[in-house]
């Protein structure tokens, strides 16, 4: 967990590493991780999920509380696949899906998921997310003082993050299970 004060600006950051493990092959399991959908469809807080037409990419929009003070955020998201080395990266789009929606806040959010085989029937996927905020955009809409996010902000966003990741991973590895059983109806 970082927090940065470079003059003006104060951005926080949370970074997680976790670990779980699929009951499938490393083939399906990254067919779907592979599924944007799948990967934001789980994520604790999103309320709404665009993607874009033939790019991947993709808005999701996200509604949850810090200090009992509620927050809308967007992130623009673009996938990238490497079915050969088992890995997926989220990583900030390039451009904007569109134009920030009132009463936003942006956040940047990266993922990097990697897909090991543990034997013909099972696949451990190990992930390190960061996600960040400038608290600047904060303390000036008068959400949050200054003080507070330079002193205890980055510990409590840590642990945010953490909670948050812990839930994501449960929601996946769920999800999963009505994927799989979806699939092989539609396979009959």
């Amino acid at each position: 967990m970082s927090f940065y004060d470079t003059g003006d600006d104060l951005v926080i950051k949370g970074q997680v590493q976790r670990g779980y493990t699929f009951s499938t092959s490393p083939d399906v399991c990254f067919e779907y991780l592979s599924d944007i959908r799948n990967l934001l469809g789980q994520v604790p807080y999103v309320s709404k999920i665009q993607v874009g037409k033939n790019s991947g990419r993709a808005r999701a929009f996200f509604s949850f509380n810090i200090l009992n003070t509620p927050l809308k955020a967007v992130l623009d998201l673009e996938p990238i696949k490497d079915k050969e080395q088992n890995f997926i990266r989220l990583q900030p789009a390039r451009e904007p899906l569109g134009p920030l929606p009132s009463g936003y806040y942006t956040a940047t959010f990266q993922a990097n998921i990697r897909i090991q085989p543990v034997d013909q029937n099972r696949a451990h996927v190990n992930s390190h997310i960061m996600l960040a905020f400038d608290g600047l955009k904060l303390v000036e809409r008068g959400l949050f003082p200054r003080f507070l996010l330079e002193t205890t902000g980055p510990a409590l966003f840590q642990e945010y993050c953490e909670r948050l990741c812990d839930e994501y991973a449960l929601n996946l590895l769920e999800h999963f299970k009505q994927w799989q059983t979806e699939r092989s109806l539609s396979d009959r």
